[in-house]
């Protein structure tokens, strides 16, 4: 079902763990919707993250 993953920089200088690129070998509309949504909201966890991170300052 998967192809390859593999980590794509957006741009020359972001960091390596900025960006996922995950490859499907499905044709499985469902599947590709599925994957999107999570996607998204991993996405949105990540930012709403670093948002509470820079508020409340550094943990220890």
């Amino acid at each position: 079902m998967t192809d390859a993953s593999k980590i794509a920089s957006a741009r020359e200088n972001d960091t390596a763990s900025d960006r996922l690129t995950l490859t499907l070998r499905t044709r499985d509309p469902r599947l590709v919707a599925l994957v999107r949504l999570l996607a998204r909201q991993a996405a949105d966890d990540y930012v709403n993250a670093t948002r509470n991170r820079r508020k409340t300052g550094p943990t220890k």
